[in-house]
């Protein structure tokens, strides 16, 4: 699922209504860096390669509310970014 389709599907988790939901925070929790191998494919994706690669993970804790009902949450996502 595309990421902005994703966000627009999420919904209350007490009142289920979706796309009503306010960021109130979001908090840097953790920071990990760690070397890896990505792949790495071709133009035309016929051939590829293996590269090393350090990886940095990205963990955040988003605070929501829901303007319906005033219910808040919140939510850890972790994201990762070659580097």
């Amino acid at each position: 699922m595309p990421p902005l389709l994703g966000a627009f599907l999420q919904s209350c988790p007490k009142c289920g209504r979706r796309s009503r939901r306010l960021v109130l925070s979001k908090k840097l929790a953790d920071k990990n860096t760690t070397d890896g191998k990505r792949t790495v494919y071709g133009r035309s994706r016929l051939w590829s390669w293996e590269e090393d690669s350090h990886v940095t993970v990205y963990t955040y804790e988003y605070t929501k509310k829901c303007r319906v009902c005033g219910h808040q949450w919140t939510e850890v996502v972790t994201k990762q970014r070659p580097w």
